[in-house]
């Protein structure tokens, strides 16, 4: 799904290192940031990938930190990507340069471009190529452009760095600003790092699912306690129970989104959804810590 992050100037000093580990924990295929140079005034660009994840993670975190500490009258914008498109490597790591005066970076998929024949280039990509690159240079300056590419990328979100240390975010509404800082979704937060762990099974944002989850066990994500508010898992926005579709992914994990327009989205990748309709109410559980999760009872999928 990725992340992208918008960091003021000044704010990304404050990010700590596990902050910064829990974006990449679950967005391991690349890494990219944007800033203006404060001695040159260039708007640079850098990306990061390996082979080996933690490797590149261990190479993105010492330059971000000397190029922030380096730069405190720059903003900064950030990616830790998950592929959904494209193949891994370089050149589909964000940011996406549009010119020498304007770079992006995405979170979600867009499905209104048209797909790369060759199966190289990401939607994001494509979208660079085909849609950013064939507007005018001045694009940033007319809201009407702004409601335009906002009905195009859907459920997405996107973040503009610019020569002149402006940014644009289109789709803000569909992420949040926790900390003076804009973060597309809360993968940041690390909540959504547990698993199933042996035998034990870990919740999403303090809510019990079973990761081998199918259409006769579904464990509920997204569902806050603190809350009582379900969150879709494609574009992050509250989501209520009439709006609420049930995803199985193709790893047999079970999903919460939107009804539409991601339900849509989903089904035009991955095939139909399965029906809200089929989720037994009684296997929801909900954990307030991991402490009290129990052990999975006999009976349950393993």
């Amino acid at each position: 799904m990725c992340i992208a992050v918008y960091l003021p100037i000044g704010k990304a000093k404050i990010v700590k290192d596990n902050t910064l580990w829990n974006c990449f924990e679950i967005n391991q295929d690349g890494i990219g940031y944007a800033f203006i140079d404060d001695k040159t005034n260039k708007l640079i660009s850098k990306t990061f990938f390996h082979v080996n994840p933690t490797d590149m993670y261990y190479e993105f975190l010492p330059k971000f930190r000397e190029d922030t500490e380096k730069n405190p009258k720059s903003p900064f914008i950030l990616h830790f990507r998950a592929s959904s498109a494209g193949t891994l490597g370089l050149d589909n790591c964000h940011p996406f340069r549009v010119s020498e005066d304007q770079v992006f970076i995405h979170n979600g998929t867009i499905t209104a471009v048209k797909d790369d024949s060759l199966k190289v280039k990401s939607d994001t990509s494509m979208f660079n190529t085909e849609v950013m690159q064939q507007l005018p240079m001045n694009w940033k300056d007319f809201p009407a452009i702004h409601e335009l590419i906002d009905e195009y990328i859907g459920a997405g979100k996107l973040i503009f760095l610019n020569k002149d240390r402006s940014v644009n975010i289109i789709g803000e509404s569909r992420g949040h600003w926790f900390q003076g800082i804009w973060w597309s979704n809360k993968h940041y937060t690390g909540d959504w790092n547990r698993n199933v762990h042996g035998n034990v099974v870990y919740g999403v944002w303090n809510v019990g699912y079973n990761n081998h989850g199918n259409q006769d066990i579904n464990y509920n994500k997204g569902l806050s306690p603190s809350t009582n508010t379900i969150h879709c898992e494609w574009c992050d926005s509250i989501i209520t129970s009439k709006d609420k579709a049930i995803w199985i992914d193709p790893d047999n994990v079970v999903h919460q989104v939107c009804s539409h327009p991601c339900k849509e989205e989903i089904e035009e990748m991955f095939g139909e959804l399965t029906s809200s309709e089929k989720v037994d109410p009684s296997l929801i559980t909900i954990y307030q810590n991991d402490s009290d999760v129990p052990l999975l009872e006999s009976g349950m999928e393993h």
